[in-house]
């Protein structure tokens, strides 16, 4: 076990295990999420399947490639070694080519990348002699893409906690950028339910700051009443929720949306009456990936630390902090993100 102080992230999704009972008090409420949760590896297997099938060579890029690499990793999948490989060799090549500046404005090339190398336990402070974490010091840099940039420059920082010293710099940007009313939005003064759901992903390691609670409460207050349209909405909305720890009723409630999108054996759709899109079948993937951790009490989907002195990606939840007065701020905290969600269902 990690004896380190752990992130408020860890701590609230053990809190929830310890209130888990009071949700899940009856035989037929245990049983529907038993259910459930057969439900989710059976998916997560079709669709992993579907998702190597269909790529048999994966190579550097955002479909069919880090995100693909990413949820596989995830997975309880049995994916062979010699799939990451490829890809790994493959991105090799190209920051070779390119000399390590995989682009030269959107810096998201750079943060995607470090989550799919953190993922397969390879280091992305040396690929192929190029230190790929490097160009995410560049606040100015990273956010020239506006908030995107900021989201995943810190969800890559902190997927195995690199060291960095702008970690707070890309908090404040991300902070600064709430919309009047909570939420967050690529650009214009209604919010998204996308952007404002990965900006709580990269927001809850920090939820010990009472600007970043207030600020992610007033999100989910806006994210209960949103309607979902799109299978990714649903997909970085779960993933929220489960970061947060949130109660199993609301997380299932979200999760039949998103399954919804699905055809068995194929992937999932963007839109009810669309057809298999790689995209949505990759965020997906990511979604069920993370409700199958949160239903197993592992870390959650962005949180890769490696405990000191391993070799290897160590899964399960970190020993909690027992403090008294830490679990009572973080109790009232999760409360009051259920009865958001709660009023908003």
């Amino acid at each position: 076990m990690n004896k380190r102080i752990i992130t408020i992230l860890i701590l609230i999704t053990w809190l929830f295990h310890i209130t888990a009972p009071a949700y899940a008090n009856t035989a037929t409420l245990q049983t529907e999420q038993s259910v459930k949760h057969q439900m989710v590896i059976s998916t997560i297997q079709d669709i992993s399947t579907v998702l190597q099938k269909n790529n048999p060579h994966p190579k550097p890029g955002s479909t069919s490639g880090e995100w693909l690499i990413l949820g596989l990793a995830r997975s309880d999948m049995d994916v062979p070694n010699t799939y990451y490989d490829t890809y790994y060799r493959a991105l090799e090549t190209i920051v070779k080519e390119k000399q390590g500046v995989l682009h030269k404005r959107k810096y998201t090339e750079y943060s995607r990348t470090v989550l799919a190398l953190a993922s397969i336990g390879k280091d992305p402070g040396n690929v192929a002699g190029y230190n790929l974490l490097q160009p995410l010091e560049d606040v100015k840099a990273a956010v020239q893409q506006g908030i995107n940039g900021a989201i995943f420059a810190l969800l890559a920082l902190d997927s195995n906690m690199y060291e960095s010293d702008a970690r707070q710099q890309y908090v404040s940007y991300i902070l600064e950028r709430e919309l009047p009313n909570g939420g967050w939005a690529l650009s214009g003064n209604q919010a998204d339910l996308d952007v404002t759901a990965m900006a709580v992903q990269a927001l809850a390691p920090y939820s010990e700051d009472v600007s970043v609670q207030k600020a992610i409460e007033r999100a989910m207050n806006f994210l209960s009443t949103a309607k979902i349209v799109y299978c990714e909405s649903a997909a970085q909305l779960l993933i929220a929720m489960t970061t947060l720890g949130m109660d199993t009723t609301a997380v299932e409630s979200v999760l039949d949306t998103l399954m919804a999108f699905y055809q068995q054996g194929k992937g999932f759709t963007h839109t009810l009456d669309g057809k298999v899109n790689a995209m949505a079948t990759e965020q997906a993937l990511h979604a069920l990936v993370a409700v199958e951790r949160y239903y197993d009490g592992d870390k959650t989907l962005y949180d890769m630390t490696v405990v000191p002195g391993d070799a290897t990606l160590q899964d399960g939840v970190n020993e909690p902090v027992t403090d008294a007065k830490t679990i009572s701020v973080l109790q009232t905290i999760l409360n009051k993100l259920n009865e958001f969600w709660r009023k908003g269902a």
